[in-house]
């Protein structure tokens, strides 16, 4: 028997062929640069309706320990107030901010240029 949870931790323990919370977490990490990949795994928030779970800041803090370099720091968070809504407030507050518009591309630019536009704006 698995616990629902665990699921989200290890989903290969049911067959589903995917990466769990804390692989996610790390993979995201590693296509960072190298110098800010101590900084990010040292500054983990957890956010949404699963942040909740009793233990699970614990155990995504455990099974990232297990996952990145020894030397880096592992610090898991979740917001005091409101984990569910943290991650949509936070972009609601960045859509409003002055540099929004760096960061996005409109329906008409991506009609025109396709996806060569986004990667002109975000890899290149």
């Amino acid at each position: 028997r698995f616990a629902i949870p665990e699921i989200l931790i290890h989903p290969t323990d049911i067959g589903i062929k995917q990466a769990g919370i804390p692989e996610c977490i790390v993979q995201s990490i590693k296509k960072c640069p190298v110098f800010l990949q101590p900084i990010l795994s040292g500054n983990v928030l957890l956010t949404g309706g699963c942040s909740k779970i009793p233990g699970m800041q614990e155990r995504i803090q455990l099974e990232l320990r297990a996952l990145v370099p020894s030397h880096a720091p592992v610090n898991v968070r979740i917001p005091q107030k409101d984990p569910d809504l943290h991650a949509w407030k936070g972009g609601s507050m960045f859509a409003k901010s002055k540099d929004f518009s760096n960061f996005y591309v409109s329906k008409e630019d991506y009609e025109e240029y396709g996806h060569r536009v986004c990667d002109e704006k975000f890899i290149d």
